[in-house]
């Protein structure tokens, strides 16, 4: 095995399994983008009613929505960007400093650059929502719908 490609030797139920090579320069790559869009999509959350033109209670406002869940279910965020956070940082170290190894070709060779688009595309969302117009709201709902697709084929992937 050469130093510019990294082995992984376990499979979702952690039976060894053929030997699956990823390349360590896509590793490298994906390490950075995954951190890189996370780190993005975490300052877009935390900045984006300083950019917009209406914070997203006042759109609910404006438009009438008849139907919207209350602040306090908001709250869940917080459990899934914490976990979206120990998975960006899990991924980032080398596979020897994880207990076990981890199964690089599903995080890298199969997720690929999955997880960069689906963080990408959360910040994106609301900057589109914010800008408070029936434009923006038809861009923001494709790009939920490319956040549903990316989420839903990173979650068959780590279940297969």
């Amino acid at each position: 095995m050469t130093d510019q490609k990294l082995t992984s030797v376990l499979d979702n139920d952690q039976s060894p399994k053929e030997l699956v090579e990823v390349d360590k320069s896509r590793v490298d790559i994906l390490r950075l983008a995954n951190l890189s869009a996370f780190a993005i999509a975490m300052i877009v959350n935390a900045t984006s009613n300083q950019f917009s033109k209406a914070t997203q209670p006042e759109i609910v406002a404006e438009w009438d929505v008849k139907l919207s869940p209350s602040g306090w279910a908001f709250s869940i965020w917080g459990v899934i960007y914490t976990l979206l956070a120990g998975f960006t940082v899990y991924q980032s170290f080398p596979n020897d400093k994880i207990s076990g190894g981890k199964n690089e070709e599903v995080i890298y060779g199969k997720v690929g650059y999955l997880y960069v688009i689906n963080m990408l595309a959360n910040a994106v969302w609301l900057c589109l929502f914010g800008q408070d117009n029936a434009t923006a709201f038809g861009l923001a709902l494709i790009d939920i719908v490319i956040m549903y697709v990316t989420g839903m084929k990173i979650l068959q992937i780590s279940v297969s």
